[in-house]
């Protein structure tokens, strides 16, 4: 797990020191993290992101469920 933790820290210490628009010298450090940080790391990302692209999901449907039903009450009154 040390190495893992020394690897992310050297690579945030290299993103830290780069301009905003050196996307190429970015995507070189990244992938020079390896498969053994790299795999793991985008796994995991995409788990945590699916999980809360579901959750947005649900929440938003219902309140915008919510909001159309209270809209067409209001339209139903002053009919």
């Amino acid at each position: 797990m040390s190495v893992v933790a020394k690897s992310l820290l050297d690579f945030v210490k290299q993103m830290a020191s780069f301009d905003v628009w050196q996307v190429l010298d970015q995507f070189r450090a990244f992938m020079q993290l390896g498969k053994e940080i790299l795999i793991p790391l985008a796994t995991g990302s995409i788990l945590v992101g699916s999980c809360i692209a579901i959750l947005t999901y649900v929440g938003s449907k219902k309140l915008l469920e919510a909001y159309l039903a209270r809209r067409e009450r209001k339209r139903t009154r002053r009919t």
